[in-house]
């Protein structure tokens, strides 16, 4: 559960979008001016009781931008060069569950558990995002996410359906098709990265993965049968990680449709996000406000982030300046920035390191304005 910092820290913001720098994560980057570590949320009252949880989070293609969404029903666009959030929507009508930026940077989509899915269009120049246009769909929505390479964005969420939305050149989005999915609360969804598939799992623990060419289908019934949370691809689209209420995460070879033979085993928690590092490196991050990396072949951890104090929602890797990173949102109203620089990402020798802190804690927040 959500553990919040004490109000008293906190007594001179009164402002939505106030940060902190703390830790040495990024020296280079810090140095250059480009990367904070730590970015915390306000509401724009100023009541610090009442900071918004983070649930999901996205990065341009380009690594200049990263959205943000949450539970007081506002998106914010944050940009990284000039560390400030540069833009805010008003208020939506519920929980922003899920949001994603398009291949080239121009579209971003965000879906609110009311239902509601809004299409922006963003700006390169600085201008504020402009919405384009709001579709309903029947139930709330859980989660949204882009072709890699088309106009094209797919939505799940509280029915048997993923909606297949397409964007035509006068930036219109209209439903193409609905595939019914096995389960009734769908919480995550994913397209592989070459755009041959894509993946569905909610409560039941039954993976739906299709293949976008026909749009057959096979049906993955997950080891532990609990809900599913995070579904990815690895980079070469040939593995599958699935992550959700067990003490387990699965992987499974998109061609085979088989399971691989290890699983990656932790003792206590709930995984809420996923990504690949590389082919054989994937993080995860959970319920115990840790994220942990872990070496796919030899299913262990080599490695672990603490200093989250809430669940960790959304965890993206990226790359600023050569230096691998991992961003990560969590319950506790916070975004942070780590390196992986200590993380062997190409190869990993023989003997995996017994798992340690590669990021310890990080120290109490002196706040910069």
């Amino acid at each position: 559960m959500l553990k919040r910092l004490s109000k008293h820290l906190f007594c001179v913001f009164a402002s939505v979008a106030l940060f902190s720098l703390c830790g040495d994560t990024f020296a280079q980057n810090r140095k250059n001016g480009n990367v904070p570590e730590t970015i915390r949320l306000f509401e724009k009252t100023g009541d610090l009781s009442k900071t918004p949880v983070i649930t999901c989070l996205d990065i341009s293609k380009s690594n200049k931008l990263l959205a943000v969404g949450g539970d007081d029903h506002i998106v914010r666009i944050w940009d990284i060069e000039k560390k400030k959030f540069i833009w805010e929507s008003q208020p939506a009508d519920d929980w922003v569950r899920g949001l994603c930026f398009n291949f080239d940077n121009s579209l971003l989509v965000t879906a609110e558990q009311s239902g509601q899915v809004r299409l922006w269009a963003i700006s390169t120049t600085g201008e504020p995002a402009r919405l384009l246009q709001t579709l309903e769909t029947p139930q709330g929505t859980q989660k949204v996410v882009f072709h890699p390479a088309k106009n094209q964005f797919a939505v799940c969420g509280f029915d048997k359906a993923v909606r297949i939305f397409e964007i035509n050149n006068q930036l219109i989005a209209q439903q193409k098709k609905q595939l019914e999915t096995p389960a009734t609360a769908n919480r995550a969804i994913s397209y592989s990265p070459d755009g041959k598939f894509l993946v569905c799992g909610g409560r039941n623990g039954i993976i739906r993965l299709w293949q976008t060419s026909d749009w057959q289908f096979s049906d993955i019934e997950n080891t532990d049968k609990r809900s599913i949370n995070a579904l990815v691809f690895s980079p070469n689209s040939s593995k599958l990680a699935v992550g959700g209420n067990g003490p387990i995460i699965t992987l499974w070879d998109t061609k085979t449709k088989k399971q691989l033979d290890k699983s990656l085993t932790r003792d206590y928690g709930k995984t809420f996000s996923l990504v690949f590092c590389s082919e054989n490196i994937l993080a995860s991050g959970e319920s115990d406000n840790i994220i942990r990396i872990w070496y796919i072949q030899s299913a262990e951890v080599i490695g672990q982030y603490a200093g989250h104090q809430g669940t960790i929602a959304s965890v993206i890797f990226t790359k600023f300046a050569d230096e691998a990173c991992l961003i990560s949102g969590s319950f506790d109203t916070t975004i942070r920035f780590w390196n992986l620089n200590g993380i062997p990402l190409n190869s990993v020798p023989l003997e995996v390191p017994a798992a340690e802190p590669v990021s310890t804690a990080l120290p109490a927040f002196p706040v910069v304005e």
